[in-house]
């Protein structure tokens, strides 16, 4: 009997783990009370700090079919993204440091089995930039989205970007 490597098996149970969706609603106030913190400036469709900038461009629902279909009464919708580098200052980033919040405060987690070219995890500084795709599966019909970005960067308090997502 053939046994499986341990670092394969932890592998399969971080994604199962890791993609599960979490529909509760948040801590924060509806949509119409978003407030922000200094920390979280939230500016439309493009959030721009001292070390990086994150653009949110024009999603699209993707139609995926079999084991990879979105469960039922959920619609998968894929946001790309860019992230630019700033500084010198290196910004991990990989689809799982970004969660995408609907007006009512529910939380909705990445899921790998996305639409088109995913986001590759990688690092930007200044002059550097990543340009790929975010899958979530929401509601179907679902009203304002916002996408939040939280990179740990070395040196620094902790950064959550917020922007808007342009609405299907």
């Amino acid at each position: 009997m053939k046994t499986l490597p341990l670092g394969f098996i932890a592998s399969l149970a971080l994604l199962h783990f890791g993609c599960e969706q979490k529909t509760e609603p948040s801590s924060r106030p509806a949509h119409a009370e978003w407030k922000t913190s200094p920390e979280e400036k939230a500016t439309g469709l493009t959030y721009e700090d001292e070390d990086f900038t994150l653009t949110a461009l024009q999603p699209t629902t993707c139609k995926k079919e079999g084991p990879m279909a979105p469960m039922a009464a959920l619609e998968r919708i894929s946001v790309p993204i860019i992230v630019e580098g700033r500084s010198a200052r290196e910004v991990p980033v990989g689809a799982m440091l970004f969660t995408l919040e609907d007006n009512e405060g529910h939380q909705f987690r990445p899921t790998l089995a996305g639409c088109g070219p995913s986001l590759s995890p990688a690092g930007v500084t200044a002059g550097k930039s990543l340009r790929g795709e975010i899958a979530f599966d929401v509601p179907e019909g679902v009203g304002a989205l916002e996408l939040t970005f939280e990179p740990f960067l070395i040196g620094r308090k902790k950064v959550t970007a917020r922007v808007s997502v342009p609405s299907l």
